[in-house]
């Protein structure tokens, strides 16, 4: 008899190390399913957009292509300057065009043209011949026309400039 009630205390300790078991496996995959579900919530809700992870500037950028891309170019002719060119008084005749970026930039660009056209005839004046010879002379010049269109009174202008076009250079 003593054998009989061994074996009904040894099936009792075994029922709880199996209930124990099952605890233990089901708070494993609960964790793990809070564990994804948390990961992926935060993947989809809480990651910021492509476009705003790369800070503002990628907004601008998106906005300035947009401006590109609503039609065709848009030009801002210059009428004809004429210079003397330091040291000897060589002349200089250029026109050129400026591409902006929409019609409003264009219209915005119209009112301040007296103001951008005499910077642009007082960096003319102030070149030499021997720069004004060579095509990096001639793209540096570009690239200062097109600083002095896009600030005013030291402060950089609300359009965009693109593009500065010679149509016409000449030194006599």
């Amino acid at each position: 008899m003593s054998k009989a009630p061994a074996k009904p205390a040894d099936a009792n300790a075994e029922t709880p190390k199996k209930g124990k078991g099952k605890l233990i496996a089901i708070a494993i995959v609960a964790v793990l399913l809070l564990g994804g579900g948390g990961g992926a919530a935060w993947f989809f809700l809480l990651k910021p957009p492509p476009e705003a992870a790369d800070g503002e500037a990628a907004p601008a950028e998106k906005s300035k292509k947009d401006k590109k891309a609503e039609g065709p170019p848009v030009y801002v002719p210059f009428d004809p300057f004429t210079v003397n060119l330091q040291p000897d008084g060589r002349f200089l005749q250029t026109t050129f065009t400026v591409q902006v970026g929409t019609q409003e930039d264009a219209t915005k660009m119209k009112e301040v043209l007296p103001a951008i056209r005499g910077q642009v005839l007082l960096l003319l004046s102030a070149k030499t011949d021997a720069e004004m010879l060579t095509l990096e002379g001639k793209n540096q010049l570009a690239e200062e026309i097109k600083t002095i269109a896009e600030m005013r009174h030291g402060e950089k202008t609300t359009f965009e400039i693109l593009g500065v076009h010679f149509n016409s250079f000449i030194l006599q």
